[in-house]
């Protein structure tokens, strides 16, 4: 199945072209523009790295949230026009659920194998969720939390436990204040 993913919810979006579970091409979007200028252009160079037709992908799949509230209005709009003009299936996916899967993935994992995956919420809070992650490669980390949870910075950095890992463009500006364990 030929999968279009991209994501838009933070300044440093992103376009791939999947295989299944291969990627064939991928491009990260420049954050100093906007998603609504870079999307498609992009979207087109993935494409063309994979040696792909828009008529062969048979799955859009975006973020839905949370993050920038206009970066996801754009991957929302450009995926629900691209599946209808493209007849093609649609999926939105939480944001952190995907951050927390391609860590995962990544196989960087502390010794709980509990990952947190934060965004920035302004006015010093985060959206954040906790994860353990799976023993087995294919599986998705398990989501520990709840529906939507938005902390402060302060109290997300004070449930951080030894041995966790941390991920998402959260840490930015919280990065000086994590522990170094």
């Amino acid at each position: 199945m030929l999968i279009l993913a991209f994501d838009c919810s933070s300044p440093a979006g992103s376009v791939a072209v999947l295989e299944g579970p291969l990627v064939l091409a991928r491009e990260s979007l420049d954050p100093a523009q906007r998603s609504a200028k870079t999307l498609a252009p992009a979207i087109e160079r993935s494409l063309r790295v994979a040696g792909r037709e828009p008529r062969e992908v048979q799955l859009i799949a975006t973020t839905v949230g949370p993050g920038s509230f206009t970066g996801l209005r754009v991957g929302v709009t450009m995926a629900k026009t691209l599946a209808y003009a493209l007849d093609c299936d649609l999926v939105g996916l939480n944001t952190l659920d995907v951050l927390a899967a391609q860590f995962s993935q990544a196989k960087v994992l502390g010794e709980t194998g509990i990952i947190h995956a934060v965004l920035d919420a302004q006015r010093k809070e985060l959206f954040a969720g906790r994860y353990q992650s799976s023993e087995r490669a294919a599986e998705p980390p398990r989501r520990l939390d709840k529906g939507q949870t938005i902390l402060t910075g302060d109290s997300w950095l004070e449930s951080l436990q030894k041995g966790d890992v941390v991920t998402g463009s959260g840490l930015i500006r919280w990065k000086d204040q994590l522990p170094a364990d």
